[in-house]
């Protein structure tokens, strides 16, 4: 049995409690939160031992792994203690708010030998594996994609803790918050590295510092392009991404993924056909529809021991995790400078703009002055 540790007993924090408690192999020993009462509450229902420092936990715990589950801006701080001490990390979505601090909790990771992941817990959906198959094996060459990610937080959401909202605390809004995980699947089925990002970012509805609505276009090797839109003004909301290419389109929504096949395929029909307007015959099909109710944390926790038990790399390892930060941070150095931006994004520049944005607690930029 691995032991166990959570720092964060919010709502993330208690999901993760729950679902260790639920997954063979692991022990639930310790939990740790600044709010005494519910540190205790948790403790005592659990039976592990609590704290409010999490420090203290690091110290007299003999702990395997942690599971952070703070706000953003306290990631790298809480990882890098973690990982000195030998544990092994997990941490929640966003793995930090900059890629500067993703890259040192990595380097100490590696230095430590320590295993970290990051729990995009999507990935285990059974429409993104089957749509990773798909893509890979009857749509390639990509050309295109389109994601949609417009979803609706009301005013209560943010006023529930004072971090949120922040750009010291979140480090951003719509991209860093609710949009990192679809941009992480975007990036994870596209497989291939970005070359350009150039985006626009407002802060439309909501009495916060940060962006509620962005869009960008974004080039990825081997020339494929497309574009994103997020926000966190609109209802009902729309959640879909859309992938096309030499064989056909491959499209997800919430919950189903569906393919079309070209027959014939493109270039086949446009080096063959005779008719002005012919086009390849397409037909629709569902390949995967998700469960409802599936607890995909539990799967992640269940690879996470996985490379533990046989030291491997975690399915969703730093390097992973960091893919979809450098995303959010390049499409806020955009939407500010009203410039496009080259990757691998500069991490000093993108330090020296973010701390302009905690200072001046609103989006600044173009269209913001």
């Amino acid at each position: 049995m691995l032991r166990v540790g959570v720092i964060g007993l919010g709502v993330i924090g208690s999901l993760h409690v729950d679902t260790i408690s639920k997954t063979s192999g692991l022990k639930l020993v310790a939990v740790t939160d600044v709010n005494k009462v519910e540190a205790r509450r948790v403790g005592s229902e659990r039976e592990a031992k609590w704290y409010t420092d999490y420090r203290d936990m690091l110290d007299k715990e003999q702990l395997d792994i942690v599971s952070i589950c703070v706000p953003h801006f306290l990631h790298e701080r809480i990882a890098v203690d973690a990982a000195r001490r030998g544990v092994n990390v997990i941490l929640e979505k966003p793995m930090a708010t900059r890629i500067k601090e993703a890259d040192r909790i990595i380097e100490e990771a590696r230095k430590r030998r320590v295993k970290l992941g990051v729990l995009f817990q999507q990935r285990f959906r059974p429409v993104i594996a089957g749509a990773k198959k798909a893509i890979d094996e009857q749509i390639r060459p990509l050309f295109r994609f389109l994601l949609e990610y417009n979803i609706f937080r009301g005013s209560a959401y943010y006023s529930s803790a004072a971090w949120r909202g922040t750009w010291a605390g979140e480090g951003g809004g719509i991209l860093i918050n609710q949009g990192i995980h679809h941009l992480d699947l975007l990036q994870y089925l596209v497989g291939t590295p970005p070359l350009t990002t150039y985006a626009t970012a407002s802060t439309v509805l909501h009495d916060i510092q940060v962006e509620d609505m962005a869009n960008a276009v974004i080039e990825f090797r081997d020339g494929v392009q497309g574009v994103v839109q997020l926000t966190t003004i609109d209802a009902p909301q729309l959640v879909r991404l859309e992938f096309r290419g030499q064989g056909g389109i491959v499209a997800l929504d919430e919950r189903r993924g569906q393919i079309s096949v070209n027959s014939p395929s493109l270039r086949e029909q446009m080096t063959s056909t005779k008719g002005l307007f012919e086009s390849p015959e397409c037909r629709w099909s569902t390949f995967v529809t998700d469960r409802r109710g599936q607890n995909y944390h539990a799967l992640f926790y269940k690879d996470f021991l996985d490379a533990v038990q046989h030291d491997r790399k975690p399915l969703i390892d730093g390097r992973e995790g960091r893919k979809a930060l450098e995303l959010t941070n390049a499409m806020i150095y955009s939407a500010v400078t009203g410039k496009p931006v080259k990757h691998p994004l500069d991490s000093d520049r993108y330090d020296g703009l973010f701390f302009k944005l905690v200072k001046a607690k609103r989006l600044l930029g173009p269209s913001h002055k």
